[in-house]
Order: C-alpha cells, then sequence, then structure tokens
C-alpha cells in the first residue's frame, strides 16, 4: 500500500531507457537477418513490419520494424522487379538497420537498406535443397516416362489470361505455317504471387485424366524471385506425377526450375513450347506425305509392271494362236497328203488288180464285167466318202480349239483391261476436279483459302470456285450458323 513512498512517473523512467539505449546504440548499424512476420504500407509510403525469429516453430523473438518513406523508396528502386518478392510475408531478409528507441512506440528497428543478393542466394539453396529431394523419391523421371503422341492436338493449357506469354502461345499455335488446327482449353491460375502456387495446383486438379495429350504450363518470364514459384516443392511433385505430360515454358532464358526439371520436356519460352508442338505435328505429317509418296510411286510401279506383263501375255497367247494354228494347218496337210496317197495307192492297186482280172477273165460275159465295174466305183466313192470325213472332223477339231484359244485369250485381255480401269479410277477420284465434281467448292478470301481464323464482313468479296465456274460474290448478310472443328491436322480436300 502506498504510504508517501518515493515514486517516478512513467516519462521518466521511459526517457532513462531511452537515455540508455541511445547512449549504447545510437548510431550503430549492424546487418541482422530475419523473417517478415507482418508487413504494411501506408499511403505515405512508410513500411511497417514486424520481424521475427523461428526455430523448430517456436517463436524466438519479435520486434518492430520501420522503413520511412526515403529509404523504401531507394530500397525498391534497388531491390527491381524482385521487390515485391522480397517485401512479402514470410520472406527471409539481411537487412542494414540501427536500434531506436520512443517513449511512444518503445523499441524499434530502422532499416535502411536490404541485401538482394542475400534473398536470391536463399532462394537458390532452397531450390538446390528441393532438387536434392526430388531425385531422391525419383519424381525427377516420373513425367519424362509417360508416352508422349506423336500429334499433340489436345492441349491443355495452364496459365494466366491476358498476360504476354499466354498471348504470345496462342497467336504461335493458332497462326502456324501449316494450318493445323488444334483443340485448346484454358485453365486459368495466378502464375505469381503469395497465392500463384495453390492457384496453378487447383488448375491442374481440374484437368481429367486422358482429356488430353499434353499439358503446358507457361508464364511469360520476370524477375528470378518471380519465377521462384516455379521451385516450390509440393509443385514439382504435382507436375511429376501428373497422369498427362507436361510442357513447361516458363520463360527464363538463363536458369531452370524445378518446374522444368521434372517436366516431360521444358522450353525458355511459351513461342518455344508452341514452336515445338507445330513442329512435331509437322514432322509427323512430313512422313505421312512421304508414305503417301511411297505408296503412289508403289502403285505406279506396280501398275506399269502390270501393264507390262499384260503386254507381253497378249503377245504370247496372239503368238502361242498362231504358232498352235500353224502346226494343226501343218497336221492336217501332212494326214491330207498321207490319205491322198494312201487312196492312190490303193486306187493304183484295185486298178491293177481289175486290169489283171479283165485281162484273166476277158472271156466273161459283158454282164459279170459291168457287174464289177460298178462295184469298184462304189468302192472308190466310199473311200473317198470316208477320207471327206476324216478331213472334216479334223478340221473341225482345229477350228474348236482354235476358237476356245482366241476365247481365253480374250478373257484374259478383258480382266486385265478391267484391273487397270480399276487402278485408274482411284487415282482420278482424288484428282481436284473429280472432287469439285463431286460437289465441293473451293473458297478464297483476299487471295488466301477461307478458314474458320478468317473473320468475314459485310461488304467483303469472297470467290467460290467450283467444277468449270468461278463466282465472285459480296457479302450482303452475315449468319454462322454452326462451327465444325474436327481436324486432326491440316484440313485434307
Amino acid at each position: 500500500m502506498y504510504i508517501d513512498n518515493k515514486y517516478y512517473r512513467l516519462s521518466t523512467i521511459l526517457y532513462r531507457v531511452k537515455d540508455i539505449v541511445d547512449k549504447a546504440i545510437s548510431n550503430n548499424y549492424f546487418w541482422l537477418r530475419a523473417e517478415i512476420g507482418q508487413l504494411k504500407e501506408d499511403r505515405k509510403g512508410h513500411l511497417y513490419l514486424e520481424l521475427v525469429e523461428h526455430k523448430d516453430g517456436v517463436v524466438l523473438a519479435k520486434c518492430r520494424a520501420n522503413i520511412w518513406q526515403s529509404n523504401a523508396y531507394v530500397i525498391k528502386k534497388t531491390l527491381g522487379e524482385n521487390a515485391n518478392e522480397i517485401l512479402k510475408n514470410g520472406a527471409e531478409i539481411m537487412c542494414y538497420c540501427e536500434v531506436t528507441f520512443s517513449n511512444l512506440y518503445g523499441m524499434s528497428i530502422n532499416i535502411h537498406r536490404i541485401d538482394l543478393s542475400y534473398s536470391l542466394g536463399e532462394v537458390e539453396r532452397i531450390k538446390q535443397e528441393n532438387l536434392r529431394k526430388l531425385v531422391e523419391r525419383g519424381y525427377h523421371q516420373k513425367n519424362k516416362e509417360l508416352y508422349l503422341p506423336a500429334v499433340l492436338q489436345r492441349i491443355a493449357l495452364v496459365s494466366s489470361k491476358g498476360t504476354a506469354g499466354h498471348a504470345d502461345f496462342i497467336k504461335q499455335l493458332e497462326e502456324n505455317e501449316y494450318n493445323f488446327v488444334y483443340h485448346l482449353d484454358h485453365y486459368d491460375c495466378q502464375v505469381q504471387g503469395d497465392g500463384a502456387v495453390a492457384s496453378i495446383q487447383e488448375a491442374l486438379s481440374e484437368i481429367e485424366s486422358d482429356a488430353y495429350d499434353v499439358i503446358v504450363l507457361i508464364r511469360g518470364g520476370g524477375s528470378a524471385l518471380d519465377l521462384d514459384v516455379f521451385n516450390h516443392y509440393e509443385l514439382a511433385v504435382t507436375l511429376a506425377t501428373s497422369h498427362t505430360p507436361v510442357f513447361t515454358g516458363i520463360g527464363h532464358e538463363t536458369d531452370s526450375s524445378l518446374a522444368d526439371f521434372v517436366a516431360n520436356r521444358y522450353f525458355k519460352t511459351p513461342s518455344a513450347v508452341a514452336a515445338y508442338i507445330v513442329e512435331r505435328t509437322a514432322l509427323f505429317y512430313t512422313d505421312i506425305s512421304r508414305m503417301y509418296d511411297g505408296i503412289m510411286q508403289s502403285y505406279k510401279q506396280c501398275i506399269t509392271v502390270e501393264q507390262h506383263k499384260l503386254e507381253v501375255a497378249e503377245k504370247e497367247i496372239r503368238l502361242y494362236g498362231v504358232a498352235q494354228a500353224k502346226q494343226k494347218k501343218q497336221e492336217l496337210d501332212t494326214l491330207s497328203n498321207r490319205l491322198i496317197t494312201e487312196v492312190r495307192k490303193r486306187l493304183h492297186t484295185e486298178e491293177s488288180f481289175i486290169e489283171s482280172a479283165t485281162q484273166s477273165i476277158s472271156y466273161r460275159s459283158q454282164r459279170i464285167t459291168g457287174k464289177e465295174t460298178q462295184a469298184l466305183k462304189e468302192k472308190t466313192k466310199l473311200v473317198a466318202y470316208l477320207a471327206q470325213q476324216c478331213i472334216d472332223v479334223h478340221q473341225q477339231q482345229l477350228n474348236t480349239s482354235l476358237e476356245k484359244l482366241v476365247y481365253q485369250a480374250k478373257g484374259q485381255l478383258k480382266k486385265e483391261r478391267v484391273r487397270l480401269v480399276t487402278f485408274e479410277e482411284i487415282t482420278t477420284a482424288y484428282d481436284l476436279s473429280s472432287i469439285l465434281r463431286k460437289g465441293f467448292a473451293i473458297v478464297m478470301h483476299n487471295g488466301q483459302l477461307l478458314n474458320e481464323h478468317q473473320e468475314l464482313n459485310i461488304g467483303d468479296e469472297l470467290e467460290i470456285a467450283i467444277y468449270n465456274k468461278k463466282y465472285r460474290i459480296i457479302l450482303a448478310e452475315i449468319k454462322e450458323v454452326k462451327q465444325w472443328n474436327n481436324l486432326l491436322m491440316k484440313k485434307p480436300l
């Protein structure tokens, strides 16, 4: 209980404390390493911080700190584009400062400078530690082992809409020189700042399995600390264990991030990612074109060989038919000559016999002589008739064989001509004039083929080519009915 004892006023005590502090450490500047627990900036440009020190999750020390407007301007200018990543909650800084004491506000630390190289070095140290853990746990090869299709047509784009990197990727992909068409779905997310990692992971979680050929994660450049989002360990694990191959185009030329390290493929810029996708498609298209050219060449060679075989067969059949006819004719002539010789010999023999008999029986009566003469004539007619019948039979057999041979030759020639015509019709069916004759048309706009990327306006002139005709049409009304987008690569005619 107070009974007229001596007492001190609060101001007296605080003035004394201030005097002691000023004498001990006033105007003594030193380097301090601490973590920013809280950071606020007023409308005049002064920064008010709460510096903390942790160990194993326990707060060991805490103190207010200030960066006055004049120093804040110099510090932000020195940090440049890394300022927002260094001056934020949770960042560890190395600062050049002094301790001050105020009767009203107590002890605080005035920060004069912040070491940029320390912050960058700390980022690199954490990055290397996370890299070591990724390698030890086998995450660095998981996404690279996924199958990558030859044509990457279905693309899930994870980026921030409205950024330069997003626009560069879209332009490079859609305005490709080959007119390839890609199916692109955009998953918008934040790619820098405190919530960037969670935003990117949320966008990746929305991508369905087997819905896309590739996931493309891009960002259009920035400082080393801006890009530190892509060195986050949990984000790297998410990318490494993705169900779909991941391409990264973070937009930095001199260094790579952990996201690049675990991705299936990484590129320096968003444009480079799009260029690779287009060139991969072009390579596939070139291979297909070469295969088609090879098939067409083989087809033409086959046609030439078969046509040559047909011509040779036709000549062989013609020569064989002529040879067979000649051979049969020779056989018939030989048989006829032999028959005639035999008949003549038989006639000569009979005539000799008759003459001999006539001489021997000249004494017989005229009746017997006449009878024998008549019998001889009948035999002669019979022999001549039989000889003619034999000749006719062999002639008919020769004609039948010749007709059969000619019929078979014509049938074979007709069959080969039908095959040749079929091959020619297949080639003609894919000719541009044949396609136009079926009702298709070619539409030109400003000297170029009209595609889904060109915009039409009232008053524009279109040139429409159909079979044997061309029309020039000026648009008076435009109404889009339905968009058709079902092409895996360059639009076929």
